[in-house]
């Protein structure tokens, strides 16, 4: 069973689930790639520190991201990659391929 949460940074909301299990749980933020396994006793510690991370995180893929890649897509193949990057709670559609193409989501 997992939970579905919605943290406000700014004007920006970050959609993030937690999955418990007997001694850990899997914190998962897919629009910034993140799924950690944090002991149970830890979760509190993390969820006070999420905002942080979160900007910490996005510095981080903001100041590597300088590349540009462009491909070629048929007008349904682009409308299910926008429907499939916001039914699975990424920001935008190049979050969502980032993420699939280097296997930190599974679509």
């Amino acid at each position: 069973m997992s939970v579905k949460h919605v943290i406000v940074i700014g004007k920006k909301k970050y959609d993030y689930e937690l999955q418990p299990a007997r001694r850990f749980t899997v914190l998962v933020l897919r629009e910034l790639g993140i799924e950690e396994r944090v002991p149970n006793e830890e979760l509190p510690k993390i969820l006070l520190k999420l905002p942080e991370i979160i900007m910490r995180s996005r510095e981080d893929e903001s100041s590597k991201q300088s590349e540009v890649m462009r491909f070629r897509v048929s007008p349904e193949e682009k409308t299910e990659i926008e429907r499939m990057a916001f039914e699975n709670g990424f920001e935008s559609v190049s979050a969502y391929i980032r993420a699939v193409a280097l296997g930190k989501f599974r679509a």
